[in-house]
């Protein structure tokens, strides 16, 4: 009887592996072998989890790290909210410099052009 248990934990617990490494392929968009916040975006569970699931902290998920999702208990959404309005403006500003030194850059060239 225990046998019998014990190979029914483990065929439960492959068959939700392979889900979940399904959820990860229909994830991954751009098919790069990671899964990152803007393809998760819409998928509660991915998203409320994805800070704590990202342990390299690239940004991004693996296959490995995604795998790690259901054991993670979900942040409060009042503090996910903060994280990613944070995240959102922080990006923003990095945009920004960029902006500036392209043109920067692009002044520098058409001056340098004119003489």
């Amino acid at each position: 009887m225990r046998l019998v248990c014990l190979l029914l934990l483990l065929a439960a617990s492959a068959a939700g592996a392979q889900e979940a490494s399904v959820r990860f392929l229909i994830l991954d968009f751009d098919s790069d072998g990671y899964v990152s916040l803007a393809e998760a975006a819409g998928i509660e569970d991915v998203v409320l989890r994805f800070d704590r699931a990202d342990r390299d902290r690239d940004g991004q998920l693996s296959s490995r790290e995604f795998d790690r999702l259901e054991r993670i208990r979900p942040r409060s959404v009042s503090m996910k909210r903060h994280q990613i309005r944070a995240t959102v403006s922080r990006d923003a500003r990095a945009v920004e410099r960029e902006a500036a030194l392209e043109a920067a850059a692009a002044e520098a060239a058409s001056g340098a052009s004119q003489q």
